[in-house]
């Protein structure tokens, strides 16, 4: 027989008292005093284990090893075990041990039951791996009650969300009470599934069948559509009728009565019904005035500019509603917190006609007397109170509230803030509160990408730890690096986001880099130095005796003829911002400065590179420097998991010139993106959102002609003046399709003196700051001919489309795509690219994607 174990947590305390007592006094009625009060524990014994171990327990309360017995440390002990879902119930007993009488505890545990096993019978239709996750109990987890009603419950609902509206699902089980296991088994009486074979209405004039389809969660079966019946959607359904027909000017409509009627048509699994919904529309109105009383601070004109109210004149309850809310919001905007907005319809039967008023009874503006941040666990004070805008003895704004908050989830510091107002001690004062939840600030970054460049080893790796708040001062202090057998970096850096209560943010960092290059040309017998441009194209590479077959075929020679070197580079780089915040968003106006030392380690008495540049960067350490400049207005609502707004940017890079160098270009590029939320679904437990957000973005770069002081022949040099950027880079210094970021899936395309990138997104957080589902279609143009502004037609265009998961966790940006590829090349038609390795030509690609945090 199943003793009575499963007890209510509030009787537990209770209970052990009494236990306790008895088991503590009853041995010791000959001692003087409760003589293990003040002993050291210096061990626990358990009796009465069947499922838990020694072990487990001792992981909760073995750190009480060791520390003086009193009924604070036993609270404590009895707290923590009671924590745990497998303890029932306990009582200890105090035993001394060794000729110290030091105090072993003796706790006797009575364990809930342990879940041996779940099963489902009687299930066809769906798969017991679906039903066994829908509901709540799980093999090896213990059990408080031996009532599983409500987990059939859930079992049932999804039948319900399927269609099967005659599911039943009961719950039986199987108690040992020797080993204290239960086993649990859910049998499915499944029944037919139900399909709506079409959508019906009686009673309509004004408005079409049609109209009314597309406003109804349930859907009548079709080629898109399962046409599953849920009977749960009857409601929503009726309601979404109600709210359409008040937009289109029937207020009085009247859904008299919704039936579910089987059409007849019936197979051995499925039941056809129509839903058929009897409507009263009554009469079409239109609106007749619109008038707002008991306003003084805000002209009438102003409340009605905050909603657009359409000319048609037909009555819209949804658009009168919004005025109604949008002037709420604009007196709260502006501090009146305590006004009040009413209104009242009167009705003029001769014209069919409804007059709407609208009285506002404002108060008096509410001043903010003081802002409380709380929930700080590690941060400063100061780091969270420069990002809030709500600032005492000003009048409150909802909108600066929103904003403040905004800008303490954009410090990338917080889980969570939420905002709470209070009376303060003044008629009119506010007490602001900012009730923060501190994140992860600490973090170890890892991840690969995969690629199939020439040039580079195809897989490489990145490991970075940070700390984003470096001793609570929202200072950022990483150490990253990025390795592969043909590159290697290490780089130590730190930022701060401002300067006093100032957001200007400076940083710091230092690198050391080592790229191999291999496969890489060496110079022809008898041919020049390739210098970037060769417009008279005399040169060729090792492997060919002429200029002309090399321009012709511009094929790359075999293995013999090419040679590998070794690129290093020491860099220090400063980087500053200044940053002005308004409501609308932020402009940021930044400047880096790069200097850094580089050289090519080759054996020059065996290999000779066809690149100039190279056998410069060979004959020892060369400075290559540069300066770069940035704007960036920033209209997001977040900066990560952004769901509406646009980032708009410019930067322009200045290398060597009057900072002297090998490298000397100058670049130029712009991109603008933008983000749109078009669903947004709320857990209604939770209370989070996510949602289903299109974005765009578009960027280009072109590299320009820099001015310096060339005296080298082969580089067409004739002292100071303008020069090509092609004869002050390397190959790897001109832009590039990296085949992650743009043209994702391609190989490397090096060399090219404009780039033009448009991608568009659709993105759907699957677990909301972890993963997420991303579709994404993009066209990448680039061309290495320097003279493009005469004309388009040059350009190369690289395509590609897909879609894939994308991790959003800060750092750590991996995405893997499934991705089709083709190409419109300069003088060719479209063409579908065929180089991968999946059926149609589709290939894995794993990037490393670009966040714009």
């Amino acid at each position: 027989m199943l003793r009575s174990i499963v007890i209510e947590k509030r009787f537990y305390k209770i209970i052990v008292l009494l236990v306790a007592l008895m088991a503590f006094a009853m041995p010791l009625f000959a001692a003087e005093g409760d003589w293990w009060q003040g002993k050291v524990i210096t061990a626990f014994r358990y009796e009465g284990l069947k499922n838990v171990s020694a072990e487990t327990v001792d992981g909760v309360i073995g750190s009480y090893v060791g520390i003086e017995f009193s009924d604070e440390i036993y609270n404590e002990i009895s707290g923590a075990l009671y924590e745990e879902e497998w303890l029932s119930y306990f009582y200890a007993e105090p035993g001394a041990e060794g000729e110290a009488q030091d105090l072993v505890l003796v706790l006797n545990i009575f364990e809930n039951p342990m879940v041996s096993s779940v099963e489902i019978v009687g299930n066809d239709k769906l798969k017991t791996r679906l039903l066994l996750d829908s509901q709540t109990v799980v093999q090896g987890s213990f059990v408080r009650t031996l009532s599983f009603d409500g987990s059939a419950a859930l079992i049932a609902n999804t039948y319900l969300s399927r269609g099967y509206k005659d599911a039943t699902v009961t719950s039986s089980y199987d108690y040992s009470e020797d080993a204290n296991t239960v086993a649990v088994t859910y049998t499915v009486t499944e029944g037919k599934q139900y399909k709506v074979r079409d959508i019906l209405y009686e009673g309509i004039v004004g408005l079409s069948a049609k109209e009314l389809d597309k406003q109804l969660t349930s859907k009548k079966k079709s080629f898109f559509n399962a046409g599953n019946f849920l009977e749960s959607n009857l409601a929503a359904d009726e309601s979404a009728i109600l709210t359409y027909y008040a937009t289109k000017g029937y207020p009085d409509v009247q859904i008299l009565e919704t039936r579910v009627e089987p059409t007849g048509e019936e197979t051995e699994d499925v039941i056809y019904v129509n839903i058929v919904f009897s409507i009263s529309e009554g009469s079409l109105w239109n609106v007749g005035t619109i008038s707002i009383t008991g306003n003084s601070f805000f002209s009438t004109e102003d409340l009605l500019d905050t909603t657009h109210i359409p000319s048609s004149g037909i009555y819209n309850a949804e658009v009168l509603q919004s005025l109604v809310n949008n002037i709420a919001i604009l007196y709260s905007d502006n501090g009146f917190i305590f006004a009040r907005v009413t209104n009242s319809e009167t009705r003029h039967e001769e014209t069919h006609t409804i007059d709407f008023d609208i009285v506002v009874s404002e108060g008096t503006q509410a001043v903010v007397e003081e802002v409380i941040i709380s929930g700080m666990t590690k941060t400063k004070p100061y780091v969270f109170e420069r990002e809030v805008t709500t600032r005492v003895g000003s009048v409150f704004s909802r909108a600066d509230a929103i904003r403040s908050q905004q800008n303490l989830m954009n410090t990338s510091l917080l889980s969570n803030v939420s905002m709470n107002l209070s009376q303060g001690t003044e008629e009119n004062g506010v007490v602001v509160e900012y009730i923060v939840e501190e994140g992860n600030q600490m973090e170890l970054q890892f991840g690969a990408t995969f690629g199939s460049s020439a040039d580079e080893f195809p897989v490489s790796g990145f490991l970075q730890w940070s700390d984003k708040n470096l001793f609570g001062t929202g200072r950022d202090l990483s150490i990253s690096t990025t390795l592969s057998p043909t590159t290697q970096v290490v780089s130590v850096g730190i930022s701060d986001d401002w300067v006093g209560d100032q957001r200007w943010s400076n940083g710091i960092s230092v690198s050391l880099e080592r790229y191999s290059r291999s496969d890489v040309l060496q110079r022809g017998v008898g041919s020049d130095y390739y210098n970037g441009r060769d417009n008279d194209r005399v040169t060729y590479p090792y492997g060919y005796s002429n200029s002309n077959d090399w321009y012709n075929l511009k094929l790359t020679p075999g293995s013999a003829y090419l040679m590998s070197y070794d690129m290093y580079r020491i860099a220090a780089t400063y980087s500053t911002g200044y940053t002005f915040s308004w409501n609308p968003g932020s402009l940021t106006l930044g400047a880096s400065l790069s200097v850094g030392v580089n050289k090519a380690l080759y054996d020059a008495t065996v290999y000779d590179p066809y690149e100039y540049l190279i056998t410069r960067y060979h004959d020892g350490w060369k400075f290559s420097n540069k300066l770069g400049l940035s704007i960036t207005w920033d209209g997001r609502d977040l900066k990560q998991n952004t769901t509406r707004g646009y980032l708009l940017s410019a930067n322009f890079t200045y290398a060597g010139g009057i900072l002297m160098g090998l490298s000397n270009y100058m670049s130029v590029g712009a991109s603008a993106s933008a983000y749109h939320s078009l669903l947004t679904v709320t857990d209604d437990e939770t209370g989070d959102t996510k949602s289903l957000v299109l974005s765009g973005t578009m960027s280009a770069s072109v590299m320009l002609p820099q001015y310096w002081n060339n005296n080298d022949s082969v580089m067409e040099g004739n002292g100071l003046g303008w020069y090509s950027p092609k004869l002050g880079t390397t190959m790897y210094e001109m832009l590039y399709i990296d085949g992650m970021n743009n043209g994702r899936g391609f190989s490397v395309v090096y060399d090219q003196s404009f780039l033009w990138h448009n991608q568009i997104d659709l993105t759907y957080p699957l677990v909301k700051n972890v993963v997420a589902l991303e579709g994404f279609v993009s066209a990448t143009g680039v061309t290495s001919n320097y003279e493009f502004l005469q004309g388009f037609g040059s350009i190369n265009w690289y395509l590609a489309g897909g879609a894939g998961l994308k991790m959003q966790i800060p750092g750590f940006p991996l995405g893997l795509y499934l991705v089709k590829n083709a190409t419109i090349m300069s003088g060719s038609s479209f063409a579908w690219e065929d180089s991968g390795y999946l059926p149609g030509g589709l290939k894995i690609v794993l990037a490393i994607t670009t966040s714009l945090y």
